[in-house]
């Protein structure tokens, strides 16, 4: 049974993808949360508050399936198209809130704390995928030395082709595309 913080963080996740931050209100999640402003400002302090509480509790999702791959003994290229299928369905299935995130930067303060949650989201996304990096590293199955380097070009391509939230081929399709692109480039050899 979900806590009546998580029907809130729910709730709250329907109302900013559907109305953007702006538009979104207090009121309309209240009811949709079938709860009290009360109970919802016991939470969370403010509407801000609950916005930058959403992408926490959605990017904790992620991080913690992106995460279990690390449980798993995989190839490269397994646990490469497995990283990159998850994040992608992350994505599609968070894109109206992303997007909201990323094309609302807000103001003064609001701005900087958005930013920093995009980079500690990108950075926890990150050390999963060099983590990943490296234990092939350590099968020798890769060669180049640069882990940190590497991990980030591969969030970033993933980035990169999601970058207007709009997909034009099944997610299965980008992620084996992906996953040849970031394994073995663009080249012939």
């Amino acid at each position: 049974m979900r806590s009546k913080k998580e029907e809130i963080l729910e709730a709250a996740f329907v109302i900013f993808s559907a109305k953007g931050y702006h538009r979104a209100t207090v009121d309309e999640i209240v009811a949709l949360a079938n709860t009290g402003k009360g109970t919802v400002y016991n939470y969370f302090s403010s509407k801000e508050g609950l916005f930058h509480a959403v992408i926490e509790h959605q990017q904790d999702k992620l991080c913690q399936r992106l995460e279990s791959l690390l449980g798993k003994e995989q190839s490269l290229s397994e646990a490469v198209h497995s990283f990159i299928a998850i994040y992608l369905e992350f994505l599609a299935d968070n894109s109206p809130l992303w997007r909201t995130m990323v094309g609302d930067p807000g103001a003064g303060n609001e701005r900087a704390r958005r930013r920093e949650l995009v980079r500690r989201r990108f950075q926890r996304i990150a050390n999963v995928a060099e983590e990943i990096l490296k234990r092939a590293q350590n099968r020798g199955e890769m060669r180049f030395p640069d882990l940190d380097l590497a991990s980030r070009i591969l969030v970033n391509i993933i980035h990169a082709s999601t970058l207007h939230g709009e997909f034009t081929v099944p997610l299965e399709e980008l992620a084996e595309k992906l996953t040849r692109l970031y394994l073995y480039g663009v080249t012939n050899e």
